[in-house]
């Protein structure tokens, strides 16, 4: 007969019971009420942050197209779209001002001195005129070397495809349009200097611009970019698929959709630009989030 203290005790089963298994549920219940209370927020915030930075870009984008449509030679801004991609181009002024278009019987047309005697000429080529008091930001005209760099001088601009109304029509000078060589600031008056040009049309407010050359901006729904060009060289048609030269910035990235439109005739002396941009992003959750801004702006177009 085997002694009871030698008698085996049966082997415990290996598990578990089920008031372990409710309590784990329980925690795990607790916990992930706990990191939804806790991701949620922070998932809603990380989300509307990138929604207000996506529309903080495309109304910084608009409004930095409309600046320099503000600033656009009046009659200059032309719009166009290829393979997709939407192209806005505009003739950024510099400064201006008036020019002298009447004169006592003891001037002259030399130009020289500080004396307000000298007049814009329409009857034969001319190199130089004194101004109506004056220009601001004189300071600031460039005078460039080549054709196509520089400032430009530009008297009584029209649509483009207008026959010697039109500063595309020709690179450099020509038509309405004449590279500075000088601009001379005196008591009460400036100085303008130019290669020589025959303006045909005067303007009926006696004004002159003087403009650094053109702006494009490039919207391309594609590559997910606008973009915005400078300094290149003065073409009669619309660059679309090359610019000569120049400089370029990234203005917004994210772009899914635009569109540009321009109206010259939509009152007297006034065109209307219509920019349309959107903007899209995927959210913490994988959704796509898009921001469409819609913006106009009143062109001047009295030459």
């Amino acid at each position: 007969m085997t002694s009871p203290r030698h008698r085996r005790s049966p082997r415990r089963s290996a598990g578990v019971t089920l008031i372990e298994l409710a309590i784990t549920i329980a925690l795990v219940g607790i916990i992930g009420a706990l990191m939804v209370q806790f991701v949620w927020p922070v998932r809603s915030y990380i989300d509307s942050s990138r929604r207000a930075a996506l529309s903080d870009t495309a109304d910084t984008a608009l409004r930095r197209i409309g600046r320099d449509l503000r600033l656009g030679l009046p009659n200059s801004v032309r719009v166009t779209t290829a393979s997709g991609v939407s192209y806005l181009e505009l003739l950024l002024v510099r400064t201006g001002g008036r020019y002298r278009y009447d004169t006592d019987s003891a001037a002259t047309n030399t130009c020289t001195g500080g004396y307000a005697e000298d007049v814009l000429n329409f009857a034969a080529a001319d190199t130089c005129f004194k101004t109506l008091g004056n220009i601001p930001n004189i300071g600031q005209v460039t005078i460039g070397a080549g054709p196509n760099d520089g400032d430009f001088l530009v008297v009584f601009n029209l649509q483009p495809g207008t026959a010697s109304a039109d500063a595309y029509e020709f690179s450099a000078t020509g038509g309405n349009k004449s590279k500075l060589s000088a601009a001379t600031a005196f008591a009460g008056e400036d100085r303008i200097e130019f290669a020589s040009n025959t303006f045909t049309y005067e303007s009926p407010g006696h004004r002159f611009f003087i403009v650094e050359g053109p702006v494009s901006y490039i919207c391309d729904p594609s590559a997910g970019t606008l973009t915005r060009r400078w300094g290149y060289a003065i073409e009669a048609s619309q660059p679309t698929t090359s610019f000569t030269g120049g400089s370029s910035a990234l203005i917004a990235t994210n772009v899914s959709g635009c569109s540009f439109t321009y109206d010259a005739n939509v009152s007297a002396g006034a065109g209307l630009a219509t920019l349309a941009l959107t903007l899209s992003i995927q959210s913490s959750q994988g959704d796509s989030e898009s921001v469409s801004l819609y913006h106009a702006v009143h062109v001047s177009n009295v030459p």
